[in-house]
């Protein structure tokens, strides 16, 4: 044999060749032929002949033919050689003998490319040969750096694939549409795998308009999948699919779109949910298969000739079916996100998008990966986010698989998912319980109950195997759907998953693995939701809460362009990179301070040179996995969001230095769960701030029911306070509304309660209403919050309130000697009455009405002209009423209603409605605790330039030091996610609330969010017509 193969005589040296392909099955054979450059020898027969003088010579017609002949049966052995060693299963630690690395080498690949263009009888013979080598990624950068790229690339734009009119042509054309699918393929894989590669985008669409082979458009579909999972616009990308030429008359944006959908939308109606549906049919009843049928006529012809196929054949087109329809849905899904794509695909009636994923791998098809995989793509990516009814249709779609699943249901007709599938089906359902939204579905679905059942089902077929990517995604699951804050006792009547059995299958996930990933979920969760340890001092949590944040600084997915940079350098990230630039930041801070012009605000400041510039394309959870850690991130910037929540835990944030940055940073460059927990961070960090449960500053004209201490969503009722004169406001500044006849503010529909403060501005889910945020906050200070009071023996818990309110004397004269002036109006819950609570009376004598009833009438000693301060303690003692800071009356054992309705007016339906208006007042303020009485010297010291200053006394001091261009210009880049985009605005209304930057913030995104009033998600609309209102 090796005499044949190396023999100068081509006959006797082809025979030798077809001897040795009997050998391929042997490994032992294979060794030796590869020994021999049998892949040269091959080659060797397809030089051309020499002249006597060895030089090259014109060869004759025969000879050309000749030379074509034998470059046919060369392409045809190289292809058979590609086929050696990929079906034979793998020997225990050895690999079976194969000819790859031969058919990589630069000889063999100029063979394939000059044969590809310049021997048609051997197009489709290289072309799939070329196929079998781009199967293997790692053959991908050979083949590019052979320029075979470049050749497929040319010969896709040229070959011809419509059907020719001439009967002889017919092979030939076979041949090249056979050809061109075998390219499709190769291509596609570059584009898989992200290596450059220039596919003309329009000659996909020609072929899906023109040509009919089943086999060329499942490549071409399977081509146009992978491009639109790569391209950064997609409508963009359709638009340049469309088969016509820039410049014509039909070049417009609209007809392109047009174009191009109507080609995608006959291509799946007509074609492929045609035969999909003909072929569901025949498998359920095979009557329906019989000779003339409908099915006969469809499937059982060729689509190209109309000649009826055998068997085998119709198989074949099948699966060639199958798959287009597998890629060909997976596209459209992907176009979904597309606002004028979508509203296209509708017009043109595109239905039936879940026959993906009916269909199971087979062959060479991995149609359910290829589906699960798309639906973890969308599940991930932003614009898709922005679609709720794609993200309602992928996780029913996805949990229905997993319910089906053999693994959940051991019946003996359900067919269990390979490893493959389920490890993508668990990671996009862990992607998927990162939604906020989701989260509250997963539990409506009882999605514990099925984690539960997976994990014990695991654990007894592997036997104390398991699967550790699985465990870690049940982990990831069960975390997601434990930290949504519905679902925790902070907020709510309900835990879930059970508080009990959650801790104990943590505690035992804890114990029992030694997954880095799963115990580290594990431990960050049961300390996410141990409540009462959160209770205890400031001082004893504070090394705890550093140590959380120093993982968070190192493992944040906003350093995951560092990481990575630094991996594809051969370098290292110091693992405490962000911590080190703060220590940097702080030490070069403390030396500029013994310059005199050193300000305490120089740090606040400088801290945001840690800001880094934004992402150009967003990043995915899946994309960050191996670099960084998501999930853990989000469990410990889940914590820090309930924390900032607490009045004793803000400074201790705010103190940070790297904090705040590192928060920016996770918005403008994380992933979007992690940017949604930052961002909500943020928002919380201005909610309640010590313990302000509503606050009023009537700061401005405009600013008439704004609550900066962004609890409350007071609205104005009747007609608006009239806004104070310029001059007379206070504060030497236009601080003042001036509440007449038929005005007055409505604090809360069902009364507001500082025992039962709403937690509507404490978290939001894009499709909650504020019925669902609205039930009480438990705070983590009851001892501030409450107190005992009443006779000895009959003591009973009660709240701690005070109000402040600034007043300006003499009082409203519209009511003058009419009426009395009520400043605040309480609803009683039993019988939803409304009662005067704070009033001055005809004698100019203070009212207080307390919880039962009781009028208490305060004699103060005269007030002068001008502004005051009001305040009214509720304390153990009773009720202490203060005028500014000189004098004081306390009512004994008397509280008032905690329950306020109505400010600066009266609102009772007995009486004429607005009819005792209070007059002129600023800065009213309600505390869920009791001020002492230095406090309250504090306050009504205070002066404008005291204001202008800033003092962290003030309730307002996060929003002053946040209220920075940088912070601002990070939560309008949240706002592109549904997620995140909730707690952007709520942050975005709470900074609002500042002063100096309304005007900035409504130039930066005044018309972005004007522009999510119309959205969908109901509490994307509330919030963004909060935010709106607080930038008046």
């Amino acid at each position: 044999l090796t005499k044949m193969i190396g023999s100068s005589d081509p006959a006797f040296r082809i025979a030798g060749i077809k001897v040795a392909q009997t050998f391929f099955e042997e490994d032992a054979a294979v060794k030796l032929l590869r020994k021999m450059d049998f892949k040269g020898a091959v080659l060797v027969l397809t030089l051309p002949p020499k002249a006597e003088n060895d030089q090259v010579r014109v060869l004759t017609e025969a000879e050309i033919i000749e030379q074509q002949s034998r470059a046919v049966f060369a392409a045809e052995v190289l292809c058979s050689m590609a086929d050696v060693g990929r079906q034979k299963p793998e020997k225990e630690g050895e690999e079976p003998e194969s000819f790859e690395f031969d058919l990589t080498q630069t000889d063999v690949l100029n063979f394939l490319a000059v044969t590809l263009v310049q021997v048609p009888q051997a197009e489709e013979i290289v072309g799939h040969c070329l196929r079998k080598l781009a199967s293997n990624q790692q053959h991908l950068p050979i083949l590019l750096e052979a320029a075979i790229g470049d050749i497929l690339e040319s010969y896709f734009k040229t070959v011809k694939y419509e059907k020719p009119i001439k009967k002889e042509q017919l092979e030939t054309w076979k041949r090249s549409t056979r050809a061109l699918a075998h390219t499709a393929d190769c291509l596609s894989q570059f584009v898989k795998y992200e290596y450059p590669c220039q596919v003309d985008e329009k000659v996909m669409f020609s072929v899906f308009e023109k040509a009919s082979d089943a086999k060329l458009l499942a490549e071409m579909t399977r081509l146009f999948f992978w491009m639109c999972r790569h391209c950064e616009d997609i409508f963009d990308f359709v638009l340049r699919c469309a088969p016509i030429n820039t410049g014509t008359a039909n070049s417009s944006t609209k007809a392109k779109l047009e174009k191009s959908v109507n080609i995608l939308a006959d291509l799946w109606n007509d074609r492929c949910l045609k035969v999909f549906s003909l072929c569901e049919a025949v498998d359920k009843n095979p009557e329906l298969g019989k000779e003339g049928s409908e099915y006969h006529k469809v499937v059982c012809h060729d689509p190209s000739t109309g000649e009826l196929l055998g068997p085998e054949e119709v198989e074949a087109r099948r699966r060639y079916e199958r798959r287009m329809l597998c890629y060909l849905c997976c596209s459209l899904w992907i176009c979904l996100p597309a606002p004028r794509l979508r509203f296209q695909l509708k017009m043109k009636e595109v239905k039936r998008l879940d026959a993906a994923f009916l269909l199971r791998d087979e062959e060479d098809d991995v149609f359910l990966q290829v589906t699960i995989g798309t639906a973890r793509y969308l599940l991930d990516n932003r614009d898709a986010l922005a679609v709720p009814s794609l993200m309602q249709f992928l996780s029913m779609s996805l949990l229905k698989l997993l319910r089906e699943d053999g693994r959940l249901d051991p019946h003996p007709n359900v067919r269990a998912m390979n490893e493959t599938e389920f490890h993508l089906l668990m990671d996009a359902i862990s992607v998927l319980a990162m939604q906020r939204d989701m989260q509250q579905h997963l539990r409506q679905v009882d999605m514990w109950k099925h984690l539960r059942q997976l994990a014990e089902v695991e654990a007894s077929v592997k036997q104390g195997t398991e699967d550790e990517a699985i465990r870690a995604s049940i982990m990831r699951v069960v975390t997601c759907i434990a930290l949504h804050p519905c679902h925790q006792d902070s907020i709510g009547t309900f835990t879930y998953p059970p508080r009990e059995e959650l801790v104990k299958y943590l505690q035992k996930q804890l114990a029992d693995t030694n997954d880095m990933i799963v115990k580290s979920l594990a431990s960050l969760t049961l300390t996410a939701i141990d409540t009462e340890k959160l209770k205890g001092h400031v001082a004893d949590l504070q090394p705890m809460i550093f140590t959380l944040l120093d993982w968070w600084f190192t493992n944040t997915t906003s350093l995951f362009d560092k990481y990575k940079r630094a991996e594809e350098l051969g370098k290292e990230i110091p693992e405490n990179f962000l911590v080190s630039q703060e220590q940097n930041l702080v030490e070069r801070v403390a030396a500029s301070a013994e310059d005199p012009r050193f300000k305490p605000e120089d740090l606040r400041l400088a801290k945001f040179e840690l800001v880094s510039e934004p992402r150009e394309t967003p990043l995915s959870v899946i994309q960050s996995l191996p670099y960084c850690a998501p999930f853990e991130n989000v469990v410990i910037l889940s914590m820090m969001a309930r924390l900032a929540l607490e009045p004793k835990f803000k400074t201790v944030l705010m103190d940070r230095p790297a904090f705040v940055p590192a928060l920016l940073n996770a918005i403008s460059n994380g992933v979007w769960p992690e940017a949604r927990e930052a961002a909500g961070i943020i928002a919380n960090l201005c909610w309640g701030v010590d313990h302000v449960v509503c606050w009023l500053k009537f700061d401005s004209a405009t600013s008439v029911a704004v609550d900066s201490a962004n609890v409350l969503h007071p609205r104005r009722t009747f007609q608006p306070p009239r806004p104070v004169e310029l001059g007379r406001g206070l504060y030497g500044s236009v601080w003042g509304q001036e509440f007449v006849q038929e005005s007055c503010i409505l604090l809360h529909p069902d009364g507001f309660s500082t025992e039962k403060v709403p937690s509507t501005l404490a978290f939001a889910s894009p499709s909650d209403t504020f019925r669902t945020t609205s039930v009480p906050y438990q705070g983590l200070d009851p001892e501030v919050t409450h107190f005992m009071a009443g006779e000895e023996g009959r003591e009973m818990k009660r709240a701690a309130l005070s109000i402040v309110c600034w007043f300006h004397w003499p009082l409203c004269e519209e009511s003058a000697n009419q009426h009395d002036h009520v400043l605040l109006q309480a609803l009683a819950q039993e019988d939803n009455s409304k009662r005067t609570q704070i009033r001055v009376n005809k004698d100019e004598r203070w009212v207080i009405c307390d919880d039962r009833g009781t009028k208490w009438r305060i004699r103060t000693p005269k007030i002068l002209a001008g502004w005051h301060m009001m305040t009214l303690v509720s304390e153990a003692e009773g009720t202490r009423f203060h005028i500014d800071d000189e004098w004081s009356h306390t009512i004994k054992n008397a509280w008032i209603l905690n329950s306020f309705f109505v400010l600066g007016n009266e609102a009772s339906p007995q009486n004429d409605p607005g009819k005792k208006p209070f007059g002129l007042i600023a800065d009213f303020r309600i505390y869920a605790r009791c001020l002492n009485p230095q406090e309250i010297a504090w306050m009504a010291s205070v002066t404008g330039e005291m204001i202008e200053k800033g003092d962290r006394r003030f309730p307002d001091w996060p929003a002053r030091e946040l209220c920075h261009p940088a912070v601002i210009d990070a939560l309008v880049r949240g706002l592109a996610v549904p997620d995140s985009c909730v707690s952007c605005l709520r942050a975005l209304g709470s900074l609002a609330t500042f002063l100096p930057m309304r005007s900035y913030i409504y130039g930066v995104c005044g018309n972005q969010v004007m522009g999510l009033l119309d959205s969908p998600l109901p509490m994307v609309q509330r919030l963004a017509c909060r935010a709106m209102a607080n930038m008046r």
